[in-house]
């Protein structure tokens, strides 16, 4: 049920290969070649994380493809 005073947020995911070594703002670590995701709502900035708290993100929040 959505109110209407708060409109749906949408949001795309696309995941990626990391380039090089590098920390995420998550927090989490990744070499070369392990897998980021990336998520877009459709309210603002893209958000990249790894995909152990993005599985617990999905959990949390319903993400639609956009």
């Amino acid at each position: 049920m959505t109110q209407p005073d708060r409109p749906e947020i949408r949001a795309t995911v696309e995941r990626f290969r990391c380039a090089g070594p590098q920390t995420l703002p998550c927090g989490h670590r990744l070499e070369r070649g392990d897998t980021v995701v990336q998520v877009t709502p459709s309210t603002g900035r893209a958000l990249s994380m790894c995909p152990a708290c993005f599985d617990q993100f999905g959990r949390e929040h319903t993400l639609r493809p956009a």
